[in-house]
């Protein structure tokens, strides 16, 4: 909300003897037309802050959750011991499911989203950390429910996005011509290949008529990222991570009820190969790699981390290098 329209509405209010209610939070990057607006009245009024959470969440979902704002509060960032002791409890519950290489997480991701078959597309949603996990993981379940018979074979070209009649939509620009909002979704109920007009069912539950041949900014929807589906609420989420963050982690966790999932993938140096020529994942160091994440306080505190401790992973192998030649 810009400052113009905060003073709209709180002269509306004083005209009508109302309330106003705010929430969001203080610490977030704010737009440039709002000028820190939210900020600046929390230090003249004094915000009241949420203790508990009153989502319908799995006890082991609800507890990571705490967990993760416990950690940051106690400032753990060498090694986040509630987050990891609440993953570990996940995984014994089948709630965290740890694969040997991204293309076998993504598998695992698919298949579990496809277990909740008796859930509507619409309803059952699949979060991944960037962009480009999102496009890989839309055009899979695209394949998956090509194959299963769920959506049409002839494709549309909308744009570089290849869609047909039943495909999941998101909705990238807002357009009140058409009745869509930027990051709203919808499925597509049947579309003319000529024409490109389709009837699209909105994610709101009404219906519109949209003229893809000028309408032209859409993806699949099937995978979203965090801020992406920060206003998305499924009754089934798998989540597809590695960790971005304390915020994009609790974002992803609050999508779903108790039907959420969540799927990680091992790194090289997490997996040991047996004398038997087996591969065995080191499931606590993939665990507590993924608490670490999963509690940094931004993006970009987690990037500067990463990249330190690539730096460092590359001297030590200059160093090895060097000491092989002497």
């Amino acid at each position: 909300m810009s400052v113009t329209q905060l003073q709209s509405v709180t002269k509306l209010a004083q005209k009508t003897n109302s309330k106003i209610i705010i929430s969001g939070d203080t610490r977030r990057f704010q737009g440039g037309q709002h000028v820190g607006a939210f900020k600046a009245m929390s230090r003249v009024i004094e915000p009241v802050k949420i203790t508990t959470i009153d989502k319908d969440l799995d006890h082991y979902q609800r507890q990571l959750i705490k967990g993760i704002d416990k950690d940051k509060e106690q400032n753990r960032n060498e090694f986040p011991e509630i987050t990891v002791k609440e993953l570990d409890l996940l995984h014994q519950q089948g709630k965290l499911e740890i694969a040997k290489s991204y293309d076998e997480a993504v598998n695992q991701t698919v298949e579990k989203w496809k277990e909740y078959s008796r859930v509507p597309v619409e309803k059952r949603g699949i979060i991944v950390d960037t962009r480009k996990e999102a496009k890989a993981v839309n055009q899979r379940v695209q394949k998956e429910r090509l194959e299963a018979g769920e959506i049409k074979s002839k494709m549309v070209t909308i744009g570089d996005t290849k869609v047909t009649s039943g495909d999941l939509v998101r909705f990238e620009k807002t357009l009140s011509l058409y009745n869509v909002v930027a990051g709203q979704t919808g499925i597509i109920k049947r579309i003319d290949k000529y024409t490109k007009v389709a009837p699209v069912k909105l994610d709101n539950g009404k219906s519109t008529m949209v003229n893809f041949r000028d309408y032209k900014n859409i993806t699949l929807g099937y995978a979203l990222t965090p801020q992406m589906a920060r206003n998305k609420k499924f009754d089934a989420a798998c989540i597809l991570t590695t960790g971005k963050g304390k915020q994009a982690s609790v974002t992803q966790l609050n999508r779903a009820n108790a039907n959420t999932t969540i799927h990680t993938w091992a790194n090289e140096d997490d997996i040991k190969e047996l004398d038997n020529g087996e591969k065995v994942i080191n499931t606590r160091r993939v665990i507590a790699k993924l608490g670490h994440k999963l509690t940094f306080e931004n993006d970009h505190k987690l990037a500067v981390e990463l990249e330190k401790k690539s730096l460092q992973k590359e001297e030590n192998k200059q160093v090895q290098h060097l000491s092989a030649q002497r």
